[in-house]
């Protein structure tokens, strides 16, 4: 697998000008196409900037719409947090079953698209590191299971028993190693699944390289399909 050129790092602990300067930054060195029309970047977000939950099903709420205010009303009732301030993303849905729900930092999210306009870059879409690391295992895990995303300082879960979500939920997690996350997440979930699956976006300060679960992307591709995940404190935007 190719390896990426290194890559300047998002900062929770700088300001939004700060941000700003270093997503420009990594969009500027995204390989771009030979029409700019097409130039197009998927965003995935990750802990600390996300909070997540299971959504539980409800027969009378089907309209999208409905759905996510839906979403918003239990994130805001379960985090104490203003539904105007975050947006609200929900995935792994199915008819009938219950789904995860993620609610990822408005101001965050405002300047992503903010970068990618001004870079003359189209964003195809937005969704959190928790859920398009669970595609990455679609169909080839056990219908009992954990998914984990380490961070530097944090983790993100989500827990699957007979092939329906039943806990999400991110933790700070500085000095923990996985298993003792996993251990600690399964005791709050009250679920011990054993299959756990541990996809890791930590990224050493010194080398900011980008991870395996980026693909290598940066290796002579097009910018049209690129994905960029923007995690979290000054370790972790890996393209």
């Amino acid at each position: 697998m190719a390896q990426a050129q290194p890559f300047p790092m998002l900062s929770t602990a700088g300001s939004a000008a700060d941000r700003v300067a270093t997503l420009d930054a990594i969009l500027a060195q995204l390989p771009r196409g030979s029409l700019s029309l097409f130039d197009a970047i998927a965003v995935s977000v990750g802990y600390p900037y996300v909070h997540h939950m299971i959504l539980p099903w409800q027969d009378e709420v089907i309209v999208p719409a409905d759905r996510i205010a839906y979403a918003e009303s239990m994130l805001e009732q379960q985090y104490g947090i203003a539904r105007a301030d975050w947006y609200c993303e929900i995935a792994q849905e199915r008819f009938g079953c219950a789904a995860i729900a993620s609610a990822i930092r408005r101001d965050i999210v405002d300047e992503i698209v903010s970068a990618c306009k001004k870079n003359a870059i189209r964003l195809l879409g937005l969704s959190t590191v928790l859920t398009e690391s669970i595609k990455a295992y679609s169909g080839s895990s056990h219908p009992d299971a954990v998914y984990v995303v380490r961070h530097s300082d944090g983790y993100e879960f989500a827990f699957r028993r007979d092939r329906l979500w039943v806990n999400a939920f991110a933790l700070p997690g500085t000095g923990q190693t996985p298993e003792q996350a996993v251990m600690a997440a399964s005791m709050m979930a009250n679920y011990f699944p054993t299959d756990i699956h541990v996809i890791d976006y930590v990224v050493s300060a010194s080398q900011s390289q980008s991870s395996q679960l980026d693909l290598g992307i940066l290796a002579g591709a097009e910018t049209v399909g690129t994905h960029v995940s923007i995690t979290q404190e000054s370790k972790n935007v890996s393209l």
